[in-house]
């Protein structure tokens, strides 16, 4: 019985440590008063952008995984609030780049 509990406990150790993979920022917030977290939630790259502006922001971000074709996602924040992002790469994970940037929805914004 103490085998398979060891075997058991062992067996989540080693998940969780599979799913933690780095996550690196690369997102233009344009001086605004902007948050982007990373949220652990298994294999998935959840992030959560807060809005700290008095009115809406918008905001591109690209996801990275490596050879994988990268994923763009794009959100609106209204003031004082916040939304998660997610995305679950389709290969196994080393590192994910995010990229992309932030803008306040009434300021004219030229697609890159």
């Amino acid at each position: 019985m103490t085998v398979r509990k060891v075997a058991i406990v062992s067996g989540l150790l080693l998940s969780a440590v599979a799913a933690a993979f780095p996550v690196e920022f690369d997102v233009n917030t344009e001086g605004l008063e902007v948050d982007i977290v990373r949220v652990d939630v298994d294999e998935a790259v959840v992030l959560r952008v807060r809005n700290y502006e008095d009115g809406e922001i918008r905001c591109d971000l690209t996801f990275r995984n490596g050879p994988e074709i990268a994923r763009q996602r794009k959100i609106s924040v209204d003031a004082g609030q916040d939304r998660v992002v997610r995305w679950v790469p389709s290969r196994q994970v080393v590192r994910i780049r995010v990229s992309g940037s932030c803008w306040r929805s009434d300021e004219a914004h030229a697609a890159a």
